[in-house]
């Protein structure tokens, strides 16, 4: 590790629980948040965190970090520490930069909707660049209110804080969304927020998973298996207390006639 990152992380401390979760401020406006060990971290970086769909997509993820422009010295020190400390737990990192496409207000009176182009890039690394095709594969397949994006590939958008690639061995996914959501400077629509949020948080899953397969970190059953265990819990949750409903009675019998035989011989001497 050169020298910049080791004085960076001097400043922040993690403090990791038993199975790595991690939940700490940054600066004054920032936070830093893992579920668990994970080998990868959504990074949002914004002035409007209240406007931003990006900033959405970053705290719904089960690793992230998020800061405002003032607290970009506090980032880099909590990244430096963090992605050190992910490094040595899995031997590689992905760092997925997330952040909101430009905005121009609608013409008074245009019905044109805004465009759907989600642009996307990564880093050179064979990691990066298999979660790079699952993410497109995974983005071209969303539908939000009956239309589907259009995908460009680009350079990728790096963090403005230093990370050093070849240092901590972390390779980098980008993605800017797009802000379809709006209305106006401060007007969203509630469901298109909700379905496009969503929407990116799930291809981002798929994305982390496939970096994880392809770098031999693990192979997970499913891409939401590296979503937040609180979801995961309260998913197998409702399903037990399902499966206790259903075994406590006989759901075919219930649902199936007794008197088949006395409908069918009424249906055929009446005709109807």
């Amino acid at each position: 590790m050169s020298a910049r990152p080791q004085l960076a992380a001097e400043g922040f401390a993690p403090e990791f629980g038993q199975r790595g979760e991690l939940r700490q401020p940054v600066g004054e406006t920032g936070r830093i948040h893992l579920d668990r060990w994970l080998p990868f971290l959504i990074l949002n970086r914004s002035s409007e965190p209240a406007n931003s769909i990006a900033r959405r997509v970053a705290v719904n993820s089960p690793a992230y970090l998020i800061w405002s422009p003032q607290d970009d010295d506090s980032a880099e020190r909590a990244f430096a520490a963090v992605a050190a400390a992910m490094k040595d737990h899995f031997g590689s990192v992905l760092v997925i930069t997330v952040t909101d496409a430009g905005w121009d207000p609608p013409v008074e009176g245009s019905q044109q909707l805004p465009a759907f182009d989600v642009k996307l890039g990564a880093s050179a690394g064979e990691g990066a660049r298999s979660a790079l095709d699952c993410l497109a594969e995974a983005v071209g397949k969303i539908t939000v209110d009956l239309r589907q994006p259009n995908v460009e590939i680009v350079e990728p958008r790096l963090p403005p804080i230093d990370f050093e690639p070849p240092s901590l061995r972390i390779e980098h996914l980008s993605i800017a969304v797009p802000q379809i959501h709006r209305a106006g400077e401060s007007t969203f629509y509630p469901q298109l927020t909700h379905d496009l949020s969503v929407a990116i948080g799930d291809a981002l899953l798929q994305a982390a998973c496939a970096f994880v397969t392809d770098s031999g970190i693990a192979s997970p059953s499913h891409h939401r298996s590296l979503g937040r265990s609180a979801f995961l819990a309260a998913a197998l949750d409702a399903d037990k207390k399902l499966d206790r409903v259903a075994r406590s009675f006989d759901f075919l019998l219930s649902v199936s006639p007794i008197n088949g035989r006395e409908a069918m011989e009424r249906f055929f001497a009446s005709g109807r």
